[in-house]
């Protein structure tokens, strides 16, 4: 990008560049750390559970990666539609709204357009 003779040509270059990284990123969902993503999350338990932190001949990896699939078809843990807050987070935002920095507007409070919408009030520093 720093070889770009003209200021256009240089955006041209930057708007290809972001447009080829971003298939090649993992974008995190909303909610999950970036350092804790399900496929780091993934990535961990095979080196634990399956490689045992060593490198391991193809034929050798080939057998732990599957036995590492039968594993994970066959338990039982099921997905969840609902997005429970830890209790940590819950007490948090209790303390918030008792402090009356933090609360939620209603629909007759303000337009219907920001109805719902979570308010952060940030005291200023003295």
């Amino acid at each position: 990008m720093h070889f770009a003779r003209s200021h256009s040509e240089f955006v041209a270059m930057r708007k290809d560049f972001w447009k080829r990284l971003r298939d090649q990123l993992y974008w995190t969902p909303t909610g999950f750390a970036s350092t804790n993503n399900p496929v780091e999350t993934f990535n961990a338990v095979l080196k634990r559970d399956y490689t045992l932190r060593r490198r391991l001949k193809m034929a050798a990896l080939l057998q732990e990666l599957s036995n590492g699939c039968k594993d994970k078809s066959a338990s039982e843990r099921f997905f969840s539609l609902e997005v429970v807050p830890a209790q940590t987070l819950i007490r948090r935002v209790s303390e918030m709204i008792r402090e009356k920095l933090l609360y939620e507007s209603g629909r007759d409070q303000v337009d219907i357009a920001s109805a719902g919408h979570i308010r952060v009030i940030v005291l200023p520093n003295w």
